[in-house]
């Protein structure tokens, strides 16, 4: 899958790429929303993993700069923080991310959480097949 990893956190950015790398995953790292942001304009990611917390744009604001963007609708987007609570989680669901992570994190749900994104990918592709939305 092609993922785009985003987090200020040099060491815990090097982390999870090195994790989804060996699990056979493209990803492309960036260090800030923006720079995220820039990238997301110019290639599809069906998953985009955010750091909340990030001088600048912030893991919230990029998650609703994505959703507003025409092909937002073939992405999903997972939260994480080290600075995590209840209502912080409330309010980024709300917003529409598909899922939220607080930090460390828990490998084995991360890896549940990209199976799930692919399996809605494959059925979001087959749908938009079937209503002609997408050609081979």
């Amino acid at each position: 899958m092609n993922i785009l990893l985003v987090d200020d956190e040099q060491h815990s950015r090097q982390v999870m790429l090195w994790f989804l790398k060996r699990h056979n995953h493209e990803v492309t790292e960036c260090a800030s929303g923006e720079e995220a942001l820039a990238k997301f304009s110019v290639v599809e990611y069906p998953l985009v993993l955010s750091d909340i917390q990030m001088p600048g744009m912030s893991g919230k604001e990029l998650a609703a700069a994505i959703k507003k963007l025409p092909n937002s609708w073939q992405t999903d987007i997972v939260l994480f923080t080290g600075h995590g609570d209840l209502s912080s989680a409330i309010i980024a669901l709300r917003a529409g991310v598909y899922d939220y992570l607080e930090k460390p994190i828990n490998v084995e749900e991360l890896v549940c959480i990209i199976e799930r994104v692919a399996e809605t990918c494959q059925l979001s592709m087959l749908l938009a097949l079937t209503k002609g939305i997408l050609t081979l």
